[in-house]
Parts: structure tokens; sequence; C-alpha cells
């Protein structure tokens, strides 16, 4: 029988295989839900993550019931909006600092309110107080209008821009291609495919002349994040970080690795 674990450690890498060879395919961030569908060893767990992903993870850092087995749903949790922030004991600035926390991660919201902090408790079970601005429901997010949702979209990638190029990254701390897509996706409510290749459950093609900001454009075997105006951003291993380039040939930032021909443009299916 399977089970439902949750992401306990601030990042937790995925790998193909579990030898020493093995390469990193993924991150999952605190808060992540995935499926446990085998033990490999005593070190490693086969998961499976909410779009279908599946990959190696180190059991240490994944608890079977979170939150002290407490029953959470969405209208529960708190997703962080901004880069880092630190949770601290209590809700003074100057109090101790139990951890920080990276941009997507979900924690448990708990009743307790003042001082512009909110009362989290983090999978492990540890309670502290989070900056309420840094924070928002992920039922919010969910329920955002298509328009809100692709406002997000742009907003979350931008705040990745510079950020360093990461084989297998998924998070603030570095990306590649489908990993930056794939997570300001998901921080805007629409949870996609990690791999570069199209994702046809849950994006469909559109035309170039349709395509808006906030829009996915695929590449062979790369993708990004469509800014409007022949602009897209995207995570260049060559470059070994996150960018602005144009398939604009006219434009000063115009990259010319990619052929243009082969472009597709995709938008989410529940749009």
């Amino acid at each position: 029988m399977y089970q439902l674990a949750t992401v306990m450690v601030a990042l937790l890498e995925m790998w193909n295989e579990t030898t020493e060879e093995a390469n990193r395919i993924n991150e999952l961030i605190m808060g992540t839900v995935v499926t446990v569908l085998w033990r490999e060893n005593e070190t490693f767990l086969f998961v499976e993550t909410q779009t279908g992903y599946r990959g190696y993870v180190r059991a240490s850092g994944l608890l079977i019931r979170p939150y002290e087995g407490r029953v959470v749903d969405d209208n529960q949790l708190y997703c962080v909006e901004v880069p880092f922030v630190d949770v601290l004991k209590g809700v003074g600035y100057s109090d101790y600092i139990i951890t920080t926390l990276y941009m997507g991660t979900k924690v448990l919201g708990l009743e307790d309110k003042k001082n512009n902090r909110q009362q989290v408790m983090l999978p492990d079970g540890r309670i502290g107080y989070v900056r309420m601005d840094c924070l928002m429901k992920y039922s919010v997010v969910e329920a955002l209008t298509a328009n809100e949702k692709r406002e997000r979209v742009i907003r979350f990638a931008k705040l990745m821009l510079d950020k360093q190029f990461r084989w297998g990254g998924r998070s603030i701390m570095g990306v590649d291609c489908s990993g930056l897509v794939s997570l300001v996706y998901e921080l805007s409510g629409m949870p996609i495919w990690r791999d570069s290749d199209f994702d046809t459950s849950r994006m469909m093609t559109i035309d170039a002349n349709e395509a808006k900001p906030g829009d996915v454009v695929y590449f062979s075997e790369h993708n990004g994040i469509y800014l409007g105006n022949d602009d897209y951003m995207h995570a260049m291993g060559l470059t070994g970080r996150v960018l602005i380039s144009s398939f604009n040939p006219d434009k000063p930032s115009y990259n010319a690795l990619y052929d243009y021909r082969e472009m597709v443009f995709a938008r989410y299916k529940d749009e």
C-alpha cells in the first residue's frame, strides 16, 4: 500500500538512481507532498510527486505523518511568497531563528497572529512565527482568476532573474530550464510537468499570435516563460544563470542558439 509523505527539510534532492553516478533530477521544497512507491534500501525511497514525476530521495527528508499527525487541508496551508524568510521562536525581531524557509515552502498556519506575525507549524512539528506579508494561503492561490495567476507567473519569474543555473534545481537556490518554469507555475496555482518536454496533460498549444505574457515557450529540449514583445525568460547552462532573451534578431538580447522555427507556445489548460 502506498503512503503519502511530506518533505520536512528545506530542500530535498531527487535522484535518478542511488549509485555514486546518480544525477540530480529535481528538488522538493519543504511542505511538498509525495507518494512513497517503495523503499529501495535503508537510505532511499522511490517517490512520485503530485504531477507524476518520479525519483529517489533520502528517507530522512520525509515524514509519513507530518504536523504531529493532524489532518490538514489546503485552507490551512500557507505558501512562502518571498525568496527567503526566517521562522522565529517568538514575535520579536530579535528572537531566536528556528530555520529559514525558501520561496514555495508550505507550512501549517495556526491560530495565533500578532505583530504582523503568523504562527506556523513546520512539517516536523516545530512551531514559530513568520511575517504575514511573506505568506499567502495556498487555497487563495488556487482560487485566483486566470489573469491573476498569469500575473503571478510573471512576478515570480522576475524574482528568479539572475539566479544561478543548477542542474536538477527547482528552488530560489538555483534552477534549470524546466525547474524555473514548473516552480513559478506551481507558485501560481498551476502545477505542471517538471521536464522540458511538452506537458500534454496540463498544457495546450496556441498560435504564436495568441501568446500572452506568462505562457510557456518550448524549444527542442528547452523551455522558458514568455514575457511579451518577443522576449522570454529561461535558465541557461551556458550562461550559468536565469536570463531574458529574445527570438527577435533585431534585438540586442537575441539568442541564436535555439531553432525558433520549431518553437511552440503553450498555455495552461484550465485557464
